[in-house]
């Protein structure tokens, strides 16, 4: 299918950057096997607490703890940007970022999902996460861009330290310490 040929060009793209920042999730190898996409990547820890294996994910964590320490948001937004920006100087564009899409493996958070991931010189398709995509995606006037995945971060942010969803946004809780 042309979305399976999309993502897979996209996964190709960023496997090479992927080895460039220890916070890109990083893949081994990709490949169609019985028309279906596979990746061999860096397994995320399990989720603490669980029976079962589960990812540890941004999001699991937003779900079973609420908002994180403003420490805790700042260092793993950091991580995430150095990440961003590791694709950017590479001139490629991640498309969806979210809490779903930061994983922790080794206890470090990492930015997966690469199949979005797409040259910035090349972003005709409109694609990304409700509630992370810029307003400026929907006038018509612009597709995805760099300055996209900045927004996407920025709303990121808003959820590690609000502990909530990214349409809410610009409110902020009541209980929220003014510090931050």
């Amino acid at each position: 299918t042309n979305e399976q040929k999309r993502e897979l060009e996209g996964i190709k793209n960023y496997m090479p950057v992927s080895h460039q920042s220890p916070y890109l999730l990083k893949v081994f190898h990709v490949g169609v096997e019985q028309n279906e996409l596979f990746l061999i990547m860096e397994a995320a820890d399990p989720l603490a607490d669980s029976k079962f294996y589960l990812p540890d994910t941004l999001a699991k964590r937003l779900q079973l703890y609420g908002r994180l320490q403003p420490d805790c948001a700042l260092d793993i937004t950091r991580k995430i940007s150095s990440a961003v920006k590791t694709l950017h100087d590479a001139k490629l564009i991640h498309r969806d970022i979210k809490p779903d899409n930061v994983i922790f493996v080794n206890g470090e958070p990492k930015l997966s999902d690469p199949g979005l991931v797409c040259s910035s010189e090349r972003t005709i398709t409109l694609v990304g996460t409700l509630g992370f995509l810029p307003p400026e995606c929907f006038s018509g006037k612009e597709s995805n861009t760099t300055q996209s995945d900045i927004y996407a971060l920025g709303k990121l942010f808003y959820c590690i330290v609000t502990g909530e969803s990214p349409g809410r946004f610009p409110y902020l809780p009541r209980d929220l310490s003014s510090a931050v």
